[in-house]
């Protein structure tokens, strides 16, 4: 027996003084290198930075679990992780964001986790990412979820990079590979990523990330002294 079930609803905007910017892209799209330039801007202006990352590999009461998932030394089903993912952010949001936010702070994340989590998410089906599929996730996710709503990022920006740089960056990394660090699932996920993009135009600031770090930089801090 078939259900038909619908629901409209609206994203949970920051409320909080503070402010809340995320970084987004696939694997070796350069977010990671952009965040120290982007604290030290808000420094500079006497603000206090909080810096974190989804998923948390290296803090958290999660952070051993998603750490030995990541990089392939435990192997669970794949809804099952996602979920995990769901949790700790849940977790992050409570106990780190929500509580920095109210203070005034500013709120820099690698990765916002109901974005990424569709992207990556799916990256195993064949199929195209339709609307069926993805708000299903995104439901599912906490975004836009009746139960319980992640808040959205006040801007949010996508690196755009092209898969073969990204694994030329990627191979040239200290850090130790991971699940998604291959050529064909890079190139579902960005499919993940153009998708998001063409849905929810209004929540992403592109930035073209095949440009020198300082060109970069340049770009994004423009685009963050607009009104």
């Amino acid at each position: 027996m078939k259900y038909h079930i619908s629901i409209d609803t609206d994203f949970q905007k920051n409320i909080y003084p503070g402010t809340f910017i995320a970084l987004e892209g696939i694997d070796g799209s350069g977010k990671s290198s952009q965040i120290e330039s982007i604290q030290k801007y808000f420094e500079d202006q006497g603000r206090k930075v909080v810096i974190t990352r989804s998923p948390r590999k290296n803090e958290g009461v999660l952070a051993t679990l998603n750490k030995d998932i990541l990089q392939g030394n435990l192997t669970i089903p794949k809804p099952a992780f996602q979920y995990l993912f769901t949790a700790d952010y849940i977790i992050q949001t409570e106990e780190l964001i929500i509580p920095a936010l109210k203070r005034g702070d500013v709120v820099i994340t690698d990765r916002f986790h109901c974005w990424s989590s569709l992207a990556y998410g799916i990256w195993e089906s064949s199929q195209e990412y339709d609307m069926s599929i993805a708000q299903s996730l995104l439901i599912a996710q906490g975004l836009f979820s009746p139960a319980y709503q992640l808040i959205v990022p006040d801007i949010t920006y996508f690196f755009q990079v092209s898969v073969d740089t990204a694994l030329i960056r990627i191979a040239k990394k200290a850090e130790a590979a991971e699940l998604y660090d291959k050529k064909e699932i890079l190139e579902k996920v960005k499919k993940g990523y153009e998708w998001l993009l063409k849905e929810f135009p209004e929540c992403f600031c592109v930035i073209d990330a095949e440009r020198s770090l300082d060109e970069v930089t340049k770009s994004m801090l423009e685009k963050l002294r607009k009104p």
